[in-house]
């Protein structure tokens, strides 16, 4: 089994889009949980927030109607 220490020390090899597809997979795991912490839900949000901006600065559909 890959340890937390491991998948910590590969995700910064990743590209920036496989990190994003993994923390949004990580989110909606995350959001299926009943009674979160309110430390995680913080988490989810900076989660989220950094989703967000991931397809305003890369989303072609977005940039076009900022143009």
């Amino acid at each position: 089994m890959i340890t937390t220490t491991e998948i910590l020390q590969t995700i910064p090899k990743l590209s920036q889009e496989d990190c994003f597809q993994i923390a949004k997979i990580l989110l909606q795991g995350l959001l299926t949980q009943t009674n979160p912490t309110r430390t995680q839900i913080n988490q989810q949000l900076k989660i989220a927030a950094l989703l967000a901006v991931d397809d305003y600065t890369n989303d072609p559909e977005i940039h076009q109607f900022i143009s």
